[in-house]
């Protein structure tokens, strides 16, 4: 659904790259997929730049890795640890750009992809859940999807979280889990 998230970001929102960020970007798009040390061989970077220009790529959602090594030790450079030299830290693994010329998706569409997103990793969504979601369309937009998804019976609409003012819609699984949650509280 990478197409669907991008196109919900605001219009001219596309992030501003280092020098060493574009460099970075333009090997990864001619060469395709390719390690840390043919990275650095062929780029010219030494390896903290190297490894800023990747964070960077990362950060605005233009390059990934294969394996969980190299965001690993992104990570952990984000955190100001040492950079050590281990089998946990180090950029093994292939990075790669992601491709962003795929097929445009309405925003309409975009949304609602969004709100199924979002009701499945959360199971219960309501407007102050989403103020970390840094991609989120606005409420008003995904309220009017989860709305319409509750007119048809896929979703249900109510007051699932206490102290949460709002509107509020749940999948079914999440409700019946819910409920079996207050059964086991109210008779404990």
């Amino acid at each position: 659904h990478a197409a669907a998230w991008r196109a919900l970001r605001t219009p001219g929102e596309e992030p501003a790259l280092s020098d060493h960020a574009q460099r970075v970007l333009s090997l990864l798009r001619t060469r395709g997929a390719s390690f840390f040390a043919d990275l650095a061989s062929a780029s010219g970077l030494d390896a903290d730049q190297l490894r800023t220009a990747i964070g960077t790529l990362v950060a605005c959602g233009l390059a990934t890795s294969d394996g969980f090594a190299g965001l690993r030790a992104l990570v952990w450079a984000a955190r100001g640890g040492a950079a050590r030299h281990d089998r946990r830290s180090s950029f093994a693994g292939r990075w790669t750009a992601i491709d962003s010329t795929g097929e445009p998706v309405a925003r309409e569409e975009a949304v609602e992809i969004q709100a199924w997103t979002l009701l499945r990793r959360y199971g219960v969504v309501f407007r102050r859940l989403l103020t970390r979601e840094t991609n989120a369309a606005p409420w008003r937009e995904l309220a009017r999807v989860y709305r319409r998804l509750e007119a048809r019976g896929e979703i249900r609409g109510g007051r699932f979280v206490t102290g949460m003012s709002g509107e509020q819609f749940a999948l079914p699984d999440a409700v019946r889990q819910l409920r079996e949650v207050r059964r086991i509280h109210a008779g404990g």
